[in-house]
């Protein structure tokens, strides 16, 4: 609970109820914080006014969105049609993404009172209320007014853990348990451009989903490590980054084809996904605890849809884990591989390349398939439930809701049909 009260020499007490009619004076209480005196401030007054900032922040935050919904309530009033960001960026200088933000901010808030009353008090940041609007469809905010878990979870989590709660929140309201329809749209949503600028500066502008992401990451992190280790001085974190990106562009143009490598796992960056076996062997219900979601999640990157880890689990090198409840390791198995690579040759030589109907692209491509998922989990993987499918086309079956069969078990011939709609 924060309370804002400071005190003016001159003008006595400013309070959060001063001045109704015309409004507090926000002038005054922003000339006393920002002299605030800190000589003579010990650790611990650091923290505790550190803290004090945070409540203050947030009492401000939730005050400027009820400010936008009454700038739109007085102009709908006086017969205009409100148009709150374009008023903020003209009034405050703000960007218009920022200006964009505040209003979805300000809207959410409407529509769940709960947490507006929580940032008023201090009770969660901004950061939370941040979240909230970014992640929310407009949608489902009938359904986060009414879920008290929600404004639990907000006043207890950190902002970061609250953007999962809220994620698996979305993903419960949108029957998208296993997360395949938002990994689609991450898919969708993928870009990487380059751009020439007036000074001749090269940009590059990629936006990638986390499985990919965390690839191209890894690499670039390890190039740049050993740029550092040959060069410890002279160029910053985000120097080192940009000449690793171009190394790692180098040893592509040097190093040919990856698929044109019989054992790829020898090649392969390696990504590290943390998933819990419920997601892999279906048994969902049983694996929910309070309302959360077993975790599926990329370490260093963030979380991940379980319907793409079944698809990486699909050609991936498996290494057994135990973790105990706080997610330390307590055992860890050897690493082995689904597909070895006598099996990929195998593929190579039966398939020839993707067996997608009317899919032309060839073995380096593509990635092996295991068509029955239930045949995954137990004992070998054998020929027979194996296919290899492009990265376009392994995303149509398991973020794409499709299925990929046989015909007749005759080789070489085969079908896509749409997968059975299945519940939460």
């Amino acid at each position: 609970m924060v309370e804002l009260m400071v005190r003016d020499p001159g003008n006595g007490s400013v309070g959060a109820d001063a001045g109704l009619v015309d409004g507090p004076d926000l002038g005054v209480v922003a000339a006393i914080i920002g002299g605030a005196c800190l000589d003579g401030v010990d650790l611990a007054g650091v923290d505790r006014l550190q803290t004090g900032c945070q409540g203050v922040r947030s009492a401000v935050a939730a005050l400027e969105a009820r400010l936008v919904r009454r700038h739109g309530d007085l102009m709908q009033a006086a017969g205009c049609r409100p148009d709150a960001a374009a008023h903020l960026t003209a009034t405050l200088g703000v960007s218009s993404r920022q200006a964009r933000a505040a209003v979805k901010v300000a809207e959410t808030l409407a529509a769940v009172p709960a947490v507006e009353a929580a940032l008023s008090t201090g009770d969660i940041t901004c950061g939370h209320a941040e979240v909230l609007a970014a992640r929310l469809p407009v949608e489902h905010r009938v359904a986060a007014r009414a879920d008290d878990h929600l404004v639990e979870a907000a006043m207890n989590q950190p902002v970061d853990e609250f953007r999962r709660t809220v994620d698996n929140f979305v993903r419960v309201r949108e029957r998208d348990l296993h997360g395949a329809d938002h990994a689609r749209r991450q898919h969708e949503r993928r870009r990487a451009a380059v751009f020439t600028g007036d000074d001749g500066m090269v940009r590059v502008d990629a936006l990638l989903p986390p499985e990919t992401g965390a690839v191209v990451k890894g690499a670039i992190e390890h190039i740049a490590d050993e740029m550092w280790r040959d060069d410890p001085t002279g160029a910053t974190a985000v120097q080192r980054g940009a000449d690793a990106f171009v190394e790692l562009a180098r040893r592509a143009q040097c190093g040919g084809n990856p698929g044109d490598s019989q054992d790829r796992s020898a090649t392969r960056p390696e990504v590290i996904v943390t998933v819990d076996m419920a997601w892999l062997t279906g048994q969902i219900d049983d694996a929910i605890t309070d309302g959360r979601l077993p975790a599926c999640s990329i370490p260093g990157v963030g979380n991940l849809a379980p319907a793409t880890a079944r698809r990486l689990a699909c050609d991936a090198a498996i290494i057994p884990m135990i973790l105990g409840g706080a997610s330390q390791p307590l055992d860890v198995g050897r690493r082995r591989y689904r597909i070895t690579p006598a099996q990929r040759r195998a593929l190579i030589v039966r398939d020839g390349g993707c067996v997608w109907p009317g899919c032309d692209r060839p073995p380096g491509w593509c990635q092996a398939h295991h068509l029955d998922e239930r045949l995954r989990h137990d004992g070998p993987t054998d020929l027979d439930n194996l296919a290899l499918l492009c990265s376009r086309h392994h995303h149509d079956v398991h973020e794409g809701g499709q299925i990929l069969q046989q015909v007749g078990n005759q080789p070489g011939q085969w079908v896509v049909r749409p997968l059975p709609a299945r519940g939460p």
